[in-house]
Formats: C-alpha cells, sequence, structure tokens
C-alpha cells in the first residue's frame, strides 16, 4: 500500500452520532452497496480526477488531490462506495481511512450525505481494532480486523475479528455483526527454564542456533498464536491444541492453568503453555503443529553443557 493511501484525516469533524438500532417490527434487509473502487484491493490514481458514471451522480466529478480525493468538502480515501445509509432514497458517499491519534495508526470509515452536504457518520476508533468498508453479495459490509492492516495483510485475512452488514427496516439502519470463524493463522515458538524463566538458547556445533536443555528438567514451551475470529474459552484454543511430534525422547504436557490464567480473549493474538521435559541427551527438531500450521522447536539436550553453562 503507498503511503498517500494511509494518510492521516485527523482533521476531518464528527458531526452526528453513530446508527441506531432497527425496528423489530419490520424484517431489516442488506443495504445495496455499489463499489467505486476498494484502494485495498486496488491502488487508485490520487493524481487524476475521475467523473462518476453511476445512478443518482452521473457527470459528478470526484476531484483527485494528490493523497485523496474530494467533492465539496468530503475527502475520500482508501475507498469509495455509494449505498443509502440514512434512508432517504438518496445513495450517500461511503469511504474508508487510516488515521493516528496518541501516535498509533487506526482506521475507521465515514458516510456522507451528498444531498445535503454533510456527515451521517464519521467513526475513528481508539480501540485497537480497525475497520474497512467492502461489499458482499451486493450488500455494504465493515470488516473488523485487530490492528492496522496494510493491503497484503488485508487480502490474506490476517486478524479479521468479525464482519458487519450493514441492514434497513426501512426507517433505520445498524450492523449486523458475525464472528468470522476460528482460525490459527500463525504462531511463534519459545523455550524458557520454568524455575527462573531464562532464555536458553546458544550456537551448536551443526551451526543452528538451538535452546539447550537437559533430561530430567521441566522446561517451558510458549506459543504466542495469531488467529482469525473471535477467541473464547470454549474456543479449541483455549484447550490442549499443540501437536508435538511423537517420540520417546520426550514428554510434552500441556498446562492448562496457566494457559487460562492467560486467557486474553478477542485480542488477535494467545499464548497458550507446554511442560516438555526430555528423556535422553541429544539434537532434535520437534516438528510442532496447530490447526495444520507447523513450526519447528530445535534443541539440544546436553546436561553437561546445560549443567557448565545455564545453571549458575
Amino acid at each position: 500500500m503507498k503511503k498517500n493511501l494511509l494518510k492521516s484525516i485527523a482533521t476531518l469533524v464528527i458531526v452526528l452520532p453513530t446508527l441506531v438500532g432497527c425496528n423489530k417490527e419490520a424484517e431489516p434487509t442488506p443495504v445495496a452497496a455499489q463499489c467505486i473502487y476498494n484502494g485495498y484491493v486496488e491502488l487508485p490514481d490520487f493524481s487524476e480526477s475521475f467523473t462518476l458514471d453511476v445512478e443518482d451522480y452521473k457527470g459528478l466529478e470526484v476531484k483527485a488531490n494528490g493523497d485523496y480525493f474530494y467533492i465539496n468538502d468530503f475527502k475520500i480515501y482508501d475507498s469509495l462506495y455509494l449505498a443509502d445509509v440514512n434512508g432517504d432514497g438518496y445513495r450517500d458517499f461511503c469511504t474508508d481511512f487510516m488515521y493516528t491519534k496518541n501516535s498509533y495508526r487506526f482506521h475507521g470509515y465515514a458516510f456522507y450525505n451528498m444531498k445535503e452536504r454533510r456527515y451521517i457518520q464519521n467513526y475513528q476508533p481508539d480501540n485497537w481494532y480497525s475497520y474497512y468498508l467492502g461489499e458482499k453479495d451486493g450488500a455494504l459490509i465493515v470488516k473488523e480486523f485487530y490492528g492496522q492492516h496494510d493491503a497484503e495483510s488485508y487480502k490474506a485475512g490476517k486478524n479479521h475479528v468479525r464482519t458487519g452488514t450493514l441492514v434497513s427496516n426501512k426507517k433505520e439502519r445498524e450492523l449486523v455483526w458475525q464472528d468470522a470463524e476460528f482460525e490459527v493463522h500463525s504462531f511463534y515458538t519459545g523455550l524458557r527454564n520454568v524455575n527462573n524463566g531464562s532464555w536458553l538458547s546458544d550456537l551448536t556445533p551443526d551451526g543452528v542456533r538451538r535452546y539447550i536443555c537437559k533430561t530430567g528438567k521441566a522446561f517451558e514451551v510458549y506459543f504466542i498464536t495469531y488467529f482469525n475470529g473471535v477467541l473464547t474459552k470454549d474456543s479449541l484454543y483455549a484447550n490442549d491444541c499443540a501437536v508435538f511430534q511423537a517420540s520417546s525422547a520426550y514428554e510434552a504436557k500441556f498446562n492448562q492453568e496457566k494457559t487460562s490464567a492467560n486467557f486474553g480473549g478477542g485480542k488477535g493474538n494467545h499464548i497458550v503453555y507446554y511442560n516438555l521435559t526430555f528423556k535422553e541427551e541429544g539434537v532434535f527438531d520437534i516438528k510442532i503443529t496447530i490447526q495444520g500450521v507447523e513450526d519447528v522447536l530445535q534443541v539440544v539436550v546436553d546436561d553437561a553443557w546445560y549443567d557448565s553453562d545455564y545453571n549458575k
């Protein structure tokens, strides 16, 4: 994603409150949307103005300003969608954008009433979640991610939490949210001494940086896992989920107490703990799999080496 697509728009003014809930007396239906462009799918040229050729706004010029487009006082950044957000029968202009607050980057969205030249909503979150507009089955959607994303990670769907569909009951609008399927996309593996928490790594004769361990001593293996969807205590990740390569040389046991005590839930990553005990000396490349994602824990078990360098 080019830098100009991530231009800060902290100067935009919020002029109206957020959308209200739907009247339950009417069956809500998805609000139709038309995509003019989505910069996270294909980067637009912000140096070239263009003219709309769509119903409602045929011939309307969208002017370029180098880092964004604009129409009147409405600035258009990472996307442009048309949808009747306020239910007045005229399609409104919808965009999403990156902005900076307290040195942190977030991604929000705005809806603009072109007929009345005013903002319907300008949502600038500061809760570590980011929101991106899209279209699914012809309806306007908002995708919620944990953290700010570039085009590559957005397309890969990393840390996608849930999707909201804008629905209408003719009088009011609301976003109806659906959690993304819980799915691990990557994890980081670490190992440390259970007693003192020290890192145990060194270069071994084969030129690989391995963890130095000894037999009969419990070591703690931890996985910092990154996932899509929503993590709950009923999710797979809150339970025994890592599969260690089978071997008689070591034993791995899930540490449910510590894993549960460090349960975060919904923050895009989580830590899972195991206790690992070796029964034999040797050099080990232990394959570990979590939901089809694989990593290798590289260890050398040498009692004398460990005692001379790491048991002081």
